[in-house]
């Protein structure tokens, strides 16, 4: 990520970073998350996107691994 990469707004909730992704840096984003999760499906998968990024939805994670020829 850049370092002027786009911040979701913080609370005092919050005790983390929460990144946008831009559409340049989406697949490559989804594939190493889906990689190092072992070829997780989606519910793996959202679950360690929403850690560090917030505007990666279900549809997009379901499109992508529609497109993983190894699962």
């Amino acid at each position: 990520m850049e370092n002027n990469a786009l911040l979701d707004q913080l609370t005092t909730k919050m005790l983390y970073l929460l990144y946008y992704v831009k559409i340049d840096e989406l697949f490559d984003i989804l594939h190493e998350t889906h990689s190092a999760i072992g070829h997780g499906g989606r519910n793996r998968m959202m679950a360690e996107l929403k850690n560090k990024y917030c505007n990666i939805t279900n549809e997009t994670v379901m499109i992508y691994l529609k497109l993983c020829v190894q699962c």
